[in-house]
């Protein structure tokens, strides 16, 4: 293969590998200042709202028309001496829920440490917002997420209010623009000489 035919076959690859790097089905979420979790003692706060800080990750699921699913495949929030994570059980599979109108709802299972039980259903009482498209929101906002027991219906230990932007992906290009520049330079120099 000529040399100038292998520097367009790289570039046509970094260029595709761009493309493809664009589109993803996982979000990063980081927790804004100003989020908190309220602990809950037999159905009633038990101390002092504690900020709440950390990220999470929501997994794409099937697009349903005017609906997106995600589902949090990866969760490190603390609040003082509590800590929440994803849960992975088959069995406990929830999913969030973002529409078209821009409003979107927090379901999930989460398990957590320093509460009286080991596994909660976090879900919002109320309907949050986002920005952004709805199959990829930027930032999202939920008030009076309950961590109450799996199934519903049972003690409320905990009230979520949170806040969270979306951390940006490095680029593909990004990583392939050097190896770009690298290839024009080359290209440049074996005209010249």
């Amino acid at each position: 293969m000529k040399p100038g035919m292998t520097n367009r076959l790289l570039i046509a690859i970094f260029w595709v590998l761009g493309f493809i790097g664009a589109a993803r089905a996982d979000i990063t979420f980081r927790l804004d200042p100003g989020s908190t979790l309220t602990p809950f003692y037999t159905g009633a706060p038990s101390f002092n709202t504690l900020p709440l800080t950390g990220t999470f990750v929501w997994h794409e699921l099937g697009n349903q028309g005017t609906l997106q699913p995600f589902q949090v495949s990866e969760m490190n929030l603390t609040a003082g001496i509590y800590t929440l994570k994803a849960d992975t059980t088959p069995v406990n599979d929830e999913a969030s829920d973002t529409f078209t109108n821009g409003v979107t709802y927090f379901n999930e299972v989460l398990d957590g440490t320093g509460f009286p039980i080991g596994t909660f259903w976090a879900t919002s009482s109320s309907s949050g917002t986002f920005t952004g498209n709805f199959q990829n929101p930027t930032t999202i906002s939920y008030t009076n997420v309950s961590l109450q027991t799996v199934g519903g219906g049972g003690s409320l230990y905990a009230i979520m209010n949170f806040s969270a932007t979306a951390i940006p992906e490095p680029s593909s290009f990004a990583v392939g623009g050097p190896m770009l520049l690298m290839l024009a330079r080359r290209r440049s120099a074996a005209r010249r000489n």
